[in-house]
């Protein structure tokens, strides 16, 4: 029982983080990907 809520826990975390680093990711390329985008047009 406690193996399961610990792996349960696990994936929660593991998810929020990926989520985290998705979102961090798309706030530092949105900037990047607009100025390329104006260098270009």
């Amino acid at each position: 029982m406690l193996l399961l809520c610990l792996f349960c826990w696990h994936l929660l975390l593991a998810d929020s983080f990926v989520v985290f680093v998705v979102d961090l990711s798309t706030r530092f390329s949105a900037p990047f990907d607009s100025l390329i985008y104006i260098i270009f047009e």
